[in-house]
């Protein structure tokens, strides 16, 4: 039997468990409902902490009739599913079992072929090996596990007497095991009983197994079981019948709910759960359960309880009308349409929950009671009060003026009443208004007039309102279209209006010169200075409006427009150009420098001397009035402007052409020198050859009047650069005994670079050489130098390596039934002709060979090799078992007992 159990943390975490674990029939179906604690392993049982941790991990669920076993001893086929549970590990799914005596239908089959590599099973010589799921786990088989699974060093010398310290059965211990019991100890992963005893080949129960992993799943040497994912969001408290269960839950999880199965979307869960039993508390436990039988439980409480309608009431404390309006809306969590009464008279509800009704109130205080009831007999009672005030009408009259100056005033106004549409209104004693509405022309009388209005309703409340209206009759308006106070010319257009409320004609005068009535259009002629005007309008009531004007006539001078001319000027010549206007002179006259230049507007090119220069420009009306401008401009004799097109500040390039160019104000062929030289007029390009080196060049340029411009500096530094080298690809590692090497060089000063390899001259510009490698690295050194001396290198490293020779042989079954068979191997060698081979060491031939064995019975071992002159070799084994085709008696594979689920 062998004694390796689980790698890793699994036993560690495993032996706590016991997932549906340990013994449970049927493992304890997942949808079954699990218990929070167990009756046979109360508060105070010893291993109480223990088992309420590993329920809380989702490991434990215990069985179905609420109870643990705690003293019932594990199986191998129990222990197989701890294991899978305790690494959370994906089961695995086989059509054909490995074991003989684990049949296809076991409940345990997927859990033992998971951990398989890890609990091993039991083998005879011949035949399928077992796995003996009903046999008990080991003391000794547990410490085994625990060490490894932790992977603890087991290098240690003194086993035995690490043992026989703490127990005195160490003898009892499997000897090849004896090493791991000892790192158990060491550690206090396990140890002895009471007695001095370890028992090592007795069974571990579920109470103890429990309390071992409690204290090991906390070790920081384990890595702690992954969270299994269970989000659920419930209310505390329901109002209606069925509630929303929503949240997340592993996609390949499946899904319970006290005990029943649920469904979800790929990880999202969305019920509707009923709650049947009618008002109450319920408990819920949703649990979310891997492939592998781990779980996560939820515990949720909610209270159900039915409400009574919410009921919202809108009325008013205070009414000024008779009829009001009481509403307002119900809602009810079981009945859509909960039934509404006001002072016990059955309401309409709409079916967004909304109701109204209309009622009529006594004067003074009232009381309107609503009541709300739903289906199921829950009622709201709301009790509310409303005072009904009887008030007056509301009179409004639009505002009147204190003062008017028309005979007829026009009256407007409205008035309302909560209770009489149509309340009476009087003006000093006469009904006035129809329906509400107030429109009425009233005629006063010169001076105070007093208005007095009364509203009265039908329940005989009154509301007065008196105004006071002042009428005076005024004299004549005047008007003027043009009248402006002061004037360039001298004669004047003007426009008089007169409006008078009681005469459409009045009469208009101008300094007592009767002109017309009403309206009258005149020119008025005005002398230089002050000029008086009395304009009067009058009424044929005698009332009259005088007004008198004052207009000032200015004679002004003509107005004179330049343009702009500059403060100062490059250029010898410049145009001057100016204009005039005058309100009173259609032409006048125009002077430059004291010429007369003509009338209106001229233009002028004047010559400017070095320096400075004054323009005097004049114009003259035929009143003399005028008007002078003087404008300075100084004239500044410029040098040329000297540009140089772009040029590098390093070169690898021996020759550069320099292009420059001057441009002057005042002379079309500035002389440009470039170091000292005349390079001739206006511009110019020259090619020249650089030295190694800074190159310095200044230019510069001269006009006719001896102007020169500022010096423009290049400097170029020439870099003569090495050649370009450039070498076709070469590998790294090849297997290939000869190479083909090629290299060119170009550079921009020399059009034939010399070459070298390794030193040795290979012409120039380009070379192809083929060389032969020798086993391991070939260093290559690569060399281009050109005529100036200036030199590239590159070195290039290539590995060979000899490849073995290629081993082929024939086809070899691995089972035979019969005594003889025919071996035959080949080998190629691309550096080696005839590569020798071999079988089991002896010599047989070059290249090939062919020859009939005879097998042993049992297992036959054949090793062929080949072998190249550089010592490069190449090996297969190949294994043939030979079974004669009749079996001895006795040999039949030997069924282990089949064993129930757990």
């Amino acid at each position: 039997m062998s004694s390796n159990r689980l790698a890793s943390y699994i036993l560690l975490l495993v032996l706590a468990i016991g997932a549906n674990l340990l013994g449970e029939t049927g493992a304890a179906a997942a949808g079954e409902s699990e218990v929070k604690s167990f009756k046979d392993v109360p508060a105070k049982h010893w291993a109480y902490v223990s088992v309420q941790k590993m329920i809380d991990k989702g490991i434990i669920s215990g069985y179905s009739d609420g109870t643990f076993h705690p003293t019932e001893q594990l199986t191998r086929a129990q222990f197989a599913k701890i294991l899978t549970l305790t690494l959370d590990l994906d089961l695995v799914s086989v059509s054909e079992p490995t074991f003989s005596d684990v049949k296809i239908n076991s409940w345990a089959l997927p859990y033992i072929e998971t951990v398989k590599a890890y609990l091993e099973g039991y083998s005879f010589l011949l035949g399928k090996s077992f796995f003996d799921p009903d046999a008990i786990v080991t003391r000794e088989d547990v410490a085994v596990a625990l060490v490894k699974g932790m992977k603890l060093p087991t290098d240690v010398t003194n086993a035995e007497q690490i043992i026989r310290k703490q127990v005195s059965d160490y003898k009892a211990i499997t000897p090849e095991l004896a090493v791991y019991v000892a790192v158990a100890m060491q550690n206090n992963l396990i140890g002895g009983f009471a007695d001095g005893t370890f028992k090592p080949k007795q069974g571990l129960d579920r109470a103890s197994a429990v309390a071992l992993m409690s204290r090991v799943i906390n070790s920081p040497k384990l890595q702690p079981l992954k969270e299994i994912e269970l989000e659920v969001v419930l209310p505390d408290i329901a109002e209606k019948s069925k509630v929303r269960l929503q949240g997340t839950v592993g996609a390949d999880n499946k899904l319970f709910i006290n005990g029943k199965a649920l469904s979800h979307a790929n990880g999202t869960i969305n019920h509707e759960l009923s709650l049947d039993r009618g008002e109450g508390k319920y408990e819920l436990e949703i649990k979310a359960v891997q492939p592998n039988g781990r779980y996560k439980a939820i515990v949720k409480q909610l209270t159900y309880r039915i409400p009574a309608p919410v009921l919202t009431i809108d009325l008013p404390t205070n009414s000024d009308k008779q009829t009001v309006t009481v509403a307002g809306t119900v809602m009810d969590a079981n009945d859509e349409k909960p039934t509404i009464t006001v002072n016990e008279v059955k309401v309409s509800v709409s079916s967004s929950g909304n109701w109204s009704r209309d009622i009529r109130l006594q004067e003074g205080t009232n009381t309107v009671r609503v009541v709300a009831t739903n289906k199921l007999k829950k009622s709201t009672s709301v009790e509310k009060k409303v005072k009904f005030t009887v008030k007056p009408p509301e009179l409004s009259i639009d505002q009147l003026p204190a003062t008017v100056n028309s005979k007829v005033l026009t009256i407007k106004g409205q008035v309302v009443d909560n209770n009489d549409a149509y309340p009476q209104v009087k003006l000093n004693g006469e009904v006035i208004n129809q329906k509400g509405t107030i429109l009425k022309s009233y005629t006063l009388v010169e001076g105070d007039n007093q208005l007095t209005f009364e509203a009265t309703n039908s329940w005989g409340k009154k509301t007065t309102v008196t105004k006071k209206v002042k009428y005076v009759i005024l004299p004549p308006d005047i008007t003027f279209d043009n009248f402006p106070e002061t004037s360039v010319l001298s004669e004047m257009p003007i426009r008089i209006s007169a409006a008078d409320n009681d005469d459409p004609n009045p009469g208009i005068y101008i300094n007592d010169r009767y002109l017309g009535a009403k309206s009258v259009n005149s020119t008025l002629s005005l002398r230089e200075g002050e000029n008086t005007f009395t304009i009067k309008a009058k009424n044929n009531l005698g009332k009259q409006t005088v007004i008198v004007k004052k207009v000032i006539y200015t004679i002004l001078p003509p107005t004179l427009l330049v343009d702009p001319i500059p403060d100062t000027t490059n250029v010898k010549t410049i145009t001057i150009k100016a204009s005039a206007t005058d309100v009173a002179d259609r032409s006048p006259t125009l002077y430059l420098n004291g010429i007369i230049t003509g009338t209106s507007s001229f233009t002028r090119t004047v010559t400017l001397v070095e320096g400075n220069n004054t323009v005097t420009i004049k114009a003259t009306n035929r009143q003399g009035k005028s008007t002078t401008v003087e404008k300075k401009i100084r004239y500044i004799i410029s040098p040329p402007v000297v540009t140089v097109d772009s040029l590098p500040e390093t070169t690898e390039v021996k020759t550069i052409t320099i292009s420059a160019s001057a441009t002057d104000a005042e002379d079309r062929y500035p002389r440009l020198y470039m170091n000292g030289t005349n390079m001739g007029s206006n511009s110019f390009s020259k090619v020249v050859t650089l030295t190694e080196g800074v190159n310095t060049f200044e230019i510069k340029a001269t006009n006719s009047a001896g102007k020169t411009s500022d010096t423009v500096v290049k400097k170029i530094t020439y870099n003569v650069p090495p050649p370009t080298l450039t070498i076709e690809n070469i590998p790294d590692t090849t297997t290939s005994a000869n190479l083909t090497l090629k290299a060119s060089a170009s550079d921009v000063n020399d059009s034939s670079p010399t070459l070298f390899l390794d030193g040795t001259n290979m012409g120039t510009r380009s070379f192809t050489k083929t060389v032969a490698l020798v086993d391991g690295e070939n260093v290559f050194t690569f060399k281009a130098v050109n005529q100036a001396g200036k030199a590239t290198e590159v070195v290039k490293k290539i590995v060979y390596n000899v490849p073995a020779p290629t081993l082929s042989i024939g086809p070899l079954p691995e089972v035979v039934s019969t005594a003889g068979i025919t071996l035959s191997a080949t080998a190629a060698d691309p550096n080696d002709m005839k590569p020798q081979l071999y079988l089991n060491g002896q010599l047989l031939g070059e290249s090939s060979f062919s020859m009939f064995v005879t097998l042993n019975e049992g297992e036959n071992v054949f090793t062929f090799k080949s072998v190249n002159h550089y010592g490069k070799e190449s090996v297969i084994v190949k294994r043939v078992m030979y079974q004669p085709v009749s079996q001895p008696q006795g040999a039949q594979e030997s069924q282990g007992s089949q064993g129930s689920e757990p």
